[in-house]
Order: C-alpha cells, then sequence, then structure tokens
C-alpha cells in the first residue's frame, strides 16, 4: 500500500463521522441529508458512507487534484471543448463490513463517476459495469466474457482509480473479507472557467 493511501485511509477512519456513521442512522440520500456526519443504509447487507464533501477537504486534495487531471483527459478524448471540464459535485467513502455489498444502482445526474480503493485484498468483492444493451447476453461468443455475462468485472486492490460514465449501471459482490473494503466514490458535472469552475447545486 502506497504512502498516499494509507493518508486517504488514515483520514477516512479518523474522522469523527465514523463513530456517528457505525451509529446506525439511517443513509441520508446521495442528494441531501445531513451533511455533518455519516450515516448507515438501513438495507441490509449495505455498508455505511461518510458524508459527500470530501471533495472540499483538505486532506483529499491531492487525490481530487490528480483525478481532475485524469477526468480532463477523458474530457479530451471525448472531444469535450477546451472550454469546459469535468469537476466533482460530490465525493464520499464507502465502507463495507464482511457481508456487506452495493446494491444495483447508477448515479443521475452526473457525466462521469469513478471509484477510489483505499483497503481491500483479493476477498473483498469484485465491483461490476453492466451492459445496458437489451439482450446483449442472449449471444454466446465464447472470446468475449461481457457479452456472455452481460457484465464486466474488476478486482478492487489498493490505488485502483475507476471512472465510467454515471449511467452505466453497477454493483459489487459481497465482502467477502475478513477486513472493512474502503473506497472513494465520485461524481462529476460539467463546468466552464479554469479554476472557477461551475459547482453544479444538484440539491
Amino acid at each position: 500500500m502506497g504512502s498516499r493511501v494509507r493518508r486517504l485511509l488514515a483520514s477516512v477512519l479518523s474522522a469523527p463521522w465514523r463513530k456517528e456513521a457505525a451509529s446506525g442512522r439511517r443513509m441520508a440520500r446521495p442528494w441531501g441529508g445531513d451533511p455533518a456526519g455519516g450515516s448507515r443504509s438501513a438495507a441490509p447487507g449495505a455498508g455505511w458512507q461518510t458524508p459527500h464533501d470530501l471533495a472540499q477537504r483538505e486532506a483529499f486534495s491531492p487525490l481530487f487534484d490528480a483525478i481532475g487531471k485524469v477526468m480532463d483527459e477523458c474530457a479530451e478524448a471525448e472531444g469535450i471543448p477546451d472550454d469546459v471540464s469535468p469537476v466533482v459535485t460530490g465525493a464520499w467513502s464507502n465502507i463495507e463490513s464482511p457481508g456487506d455489498y452495493v446494491r444495483f444502482h447508477m448515479h443521475p445526474w452526473s457525466v462521469f463517476s469513478g471509484v477510489y480503493y483505499l483497503k481491500c485484498d483479493d476477498r473483498s468483492g469484485d465491483i461490476f459495469l453492466v451492459d445496458p444493451r437489451p439482450g446483449a447476453g442472449a449471444l454466446y461468443w465464447p472470446t468475449n466474457e461481457v457479452a456472455e455475462r452481460g457484465a464486466i468485472n474488476f478486482e478492487p486492490r489498493p490505488g485502483l482509480l475507476l471512472l465510467f460514465p454515471s449511467w452505466l449501471e453497477h454493483y459489487t459482490d459481497p465482502n467477502g473479507s475478513e477486513e472493512e473494503r474502503v473506497c472513494i466514490s465520485f461524481n462529476t458535472h460539467f463546468g466552464k472557467g479554469s479554476g472557477q469552475a461551475q459547482q453544479w447545486d444538484l440539491t
């Protein structure tokens, strides 16, 4: 585990919201709720989340500076004009205890979403990105694993960053490790102006 990952993990696990989140409160909606503390989902098997303001916290600035550069490369590859850049509209940490998992979902009101893994091992549970094409799995093609299963999976490892379109539905396997799985998730939208990018108010 690299030094950056260790520092970020320590920032997540030592923060005051951890105690509040572990108390069993319902999970706030991603676009609302109490911004002061994390919260636990009422759904069986779900973990808990920190507040969605990690991108505004100093401890996470190096991470989101690096993510911003990657997002600019993605925007350029997609032919997005130079004066329009993706900006982070929300970022939070997901913490799944052994047996916890992330349910099938997507991220509305966003353009690109991503996940950065801080703590996991080879038993922590893969993330699956689902093929959105109707009937994509109807034809078996032995060289195309995605078409066969209707999804592509990635095994998490500390320091892994995954980016994907926000409309792409995804989920995770249950955490089969004896340790927590910890990652940082985020959403982006488009803003204009260098250094003065519009933070879209999606509340």
